[in-house]
């Protein structure tokens, strides 16, 4: 054998040996298993699992531009024509379990709020919407409020951000969404003791609605309550069917609420128009601060609510 044989030799080896790990056959097994892999996960760590401190109700997101208002106001899930829109404050995003209505046969769902949401730039942005089956919110903060200037930033923010940033947001958002639905992952809570964030502080929000619901704003409030109860008037002028909830809170929030606004007007209101009203005043669900539910309570209260819908005419029951 020549010397160029003999150096060639050892090289074609090494190709050979590098064929077998770098060439299409092992690229296509390793594919194969990690598609294996993925779907015992799926199976072993259900996505569609019941929630427990976190709600698990992975939803799109959609800035709605409503003129006049002093805050942002975001559509979480879809908004369809035939489908069902619950629209107020925070407690929304926090109580309401998309997936759990769905399941009942409820229909599409969006969710339509931002924080302390005022009752009319959130009809406003309700009537931007195709549903015209509503579940509103009402609280005494979403009555009146005073505006307050972060809020009026982050509007501010959300009014300049560019078409290709809204894109990319988009985009980024479904392929989440669509990730969180196939595969439960778990995450480190950084407070350590339980699941990711979700800090306990039972009363934590109390202290901010004694401010929030004080003297200065008790007066303006019940002059809302005739322009709430005109706003609702015109919407099922215009052909909406209209449900109003109250949310459980905690004993010491509720307190607060009722002493600031007389629970009584609410009732009113809805007897008036026609409204089903339901006030979950008489719960036992749990709440991370005092206003939010945990993930588990807030599937609870939906099917609660579910059951309800179910039994009104053009809202989820018979036509």
């Amino acid at each position: 054998m020549s010397t160029e044989s003999k150096t060639n030799a050892p090289r074609t080896q090494r190709r050979r040996r590098e064929s077998v790990w770098f060439g299409p056959l092992p690229i296509a097994l390793g594919f194969a298993i990690s598609i294996v892999l993925l779907i015992g996960w799926r199976f072993v760590a259900n996505p569609d699992r019941p929630s427990k401190r976190v709600k698990i109700d992975p939803l799109p997101t959609r800035f709605i531009d409503v003129a006049g208002a002093v805050a942002p106001l975001y559509l979480y899930g879809r908004a369809t024509d035939d489908g069902i829109l619950f629209a107020g404050d925070s407690r929304i995003g926090s109580d309401i379990s998309v997936r759990v209505l769905e399941r009942r046969g409820l229909g599409t769902v969006g969710l339509l709020w931002n924080g302390f949401g005022q009752f009319d730039h959130v009809l406003d942005g309700a009537r931007m919407l195709p549903p015209r089956r509503l579940v509103m919110s009402v609280t005494p903060t979403s009555v009146y409020l005073p505006p307050a200037k972060r809020m009026a930033d982050l509007l501010a923010k959300e009014r300049v951000r560019r078409i290709t940033q809204r894109i990319d947001e988009r985009l980024d958002d479904e392929v989440d969404v669509w990730r969180r639905k196939t595969f439960f992952t778990w995450e480190p809570n950084p407070w350590g003791g339980g699941e990711a964030g979700v800090v306990l502080e039972p009363r934590r929000h109390e202290g901010t609605y004694i401010g929030l619901l004080g003297l200065k704003t008790r007066d303006k409030r019940r002059e809302r309550v005739s322009v709430m109860q005109a706003d609702l008037a015109s919407m099922i002028k215009d052909g909406w069917r209209v449900a109003c909830v109250r949310f459980p809170v905690s004993e010491g929030m509720r307190k607060l609420e009722d002493d600031a606004f007389p629970p009584e007007q609410f009732t009113q209101v809805c007897a008036d128009l026609g409204i089903p009203y339901l006030d979950m005043k008489d719960s036992d669900y749990q709440t991370s601060d005092a206003s939010h539910l945990l993930g588990a309570d807030a599937e609870r209260c939906t099917e609660r609510i579910a059951d309800w819908l179910l039994t009104l005419p053009g809202m989820g029951g018979p036509p």
